[in-house]
């Protein structure tokens, strides 16, 4: 079932207590729009969203980090939010 929110978090019921979030989304990802929707969704049940939206980039982006500056600058952000959420 492609709608199991244990597959897609978006299709949850209630987001709720949900821990706090980092959310990437590519202008040119196919799941961009999950990926806002779902950012959104985790706002409006009182979650705190980290949202980083890059343009111009594919899903899949970040396996170039070594050729791509902005798949290497995503990788850090993300490294440095989860690094952060450690020592909280």
């Amino acid at each position: 079932d492609l709608r199991d929110p244990d597959l897609s978090p978006v299709f949850a019921q209630d987001l709720t207590g949900a821990p706090p979030a980092f959310v990437l989304a590519a202008s040119h990802d196919v799941l961009r729009d999950d990926a806002l929707t779902y950012a959104e969704r985790l706002r409006t049940a009182g979650v705190e969203v980290t949202l980083r939206d890059v343009a111009g980039h594919t899903h899949g982006y970040l396996r170039w980090a070594g050729a791509v500056d902005e798949a290497g600058a995503s990788l850090a952000a993300m490294g440095a939010y989860a690094a952060a959420a450690l020592v909280r």
